[in-house]
């Protein structure tokens, strides 16, 4: 596999020819929602065709980032992560700064970053690909911006108020979201506007690029897609990107019964741009950290990459620009 170097440490983008073959950790959560019995066994063994496979088992929350990061420091080539978007997530971030790839082979509800990065839909076609790639030697490594939030990394996208309290909604009944996948998230949100956001919304500051705004709920992104339904890519911040350097945000002033329809169906539209033209909506794209304060000291629903994080008065955002290395 071709590895190629952060700026920090210059390197030949190419390595030298070697003669032992690449080797992958295939880490799996046996788990997630959408891993049928065998899948695993069967993704090893058409890795294994091209790589030197070695595989481990997620046991709890949190753990994959321990396996990842004890990988990394192994000399591990590529961590591929069997698993949904929570899985994918951990791994990341026992991966971050080191020059083990990560490798994405979807088998959640949503997929999102997996998607992003141009990994195909399923876990078999994800690994057929990874490893014609590396046996025909042009599976490439490249660098990747990862979010942060009070210190968490994050992938694609991170909130708080109204995407933290759905996920936290959602999490309560983990065989829905197995069995019902994106309609789950649909109705959780639906459940969660009626009971409070329509009532009681959060109240906020946010401070970003120097100018300050009250917000009811915020959404950060470090790739181009908030989320998919179907097929359909959902983005609400339009300048976001995996290469950017940066995150974007955007925020919700505030949450009258129109303001929320009209932002839903601005969102669902899939048209670029149709959220940030809300007048309810406020952007700020390209930067480099970004603060949201609790207004009136209750503490505030916070998600990273679908997961729910807790709740905290105030939160910090930045980014590491070019920190972790992905295979596709």
């Amino acid at each position: 596999m071709t590895r190629v170097a952060f700026p920090a440490a210059p390197a030949p983008a190419v390595r030298t020819e070697r003669t032992e073959r690449t080797h992958l950790r295939l880490l799996v959560n046996p788990r997630v929602s959408r891993l049928r019995d065998g899948v695993a066994e069967e993704v090893a063994a058409r890795l294994g065709t091209a790589f030197a496979v070695s595989v481990v088992h997620t046991e709890a929350a949190g753990h994959a980032t321990d396996l990842a990061r004890e990988a990394a420091e192994a000399g591990v080539d590529v961590v591929a992560a069997l698993g949904g978007d929570g899985t994918v997530s951990e791994a990341a971030s026992g991966l971050v700064g080191s020059p083990t790839a990560l490798a994405c082979l979807p088998a959640g509800v949503t997929n999102v970053f997996a998607r992003s990065i141009g990994m195909p839909r399923g876990p078999h076609a994800a690994a057929r690909r990874l490893a014609e790639r590396e046996a025909a030697g042009v599976l490439l490594a490249r660098a990747v911006d990862v979010g942060t939030v009070n210190g968490h990394h994050f992938l694609y996208t991170a909130g708080v108020g109204f995407t933290a309290a759905m996920a936290e909604t959602a999490e309560r009944a983990p065989d829905r979201k197995a069995r019902l996948g994106q309609l789950h998230f649909a109705a959780s949100g639906i459940a969660e506007i009626g009971r409070r956001y329509l009532r009681h919304p959060p109240e906020m500051l946010v401070e970003a690029d120097g100018i300050e705004e009250r917000a009811v709920t915020v959404v950060v992104q470090n790739c181009e897609a908030l989320t998919y339904f179907g097929p359909r890519q959902m983005r609400v911040c339009e300048r976001a990107g995996l290469a950017t350097g940066s995150i974007s945000l955007t925020l919700l002033r505030r949450t009258r019964l129109g303001d929320v329809a009209g932002v839903v169906s601005r969102l669902l539209s899939g048209r670029p741009g149709a959220v940030e033209r809300h007048p309810q909506v406020s952007s700020r794209p390209a930067l480099a950290s970004a603060t949201v304060r609790s207004l009136d000291g209750a503490g505030l629903p916070v998600d990273a990459d679908g997961e729910f994080l807790g709740t905290f008065t105030e939160i910090a955002f930045g980014v590491e620009p070019g920190a972790l290395r992905v295979v596709s």
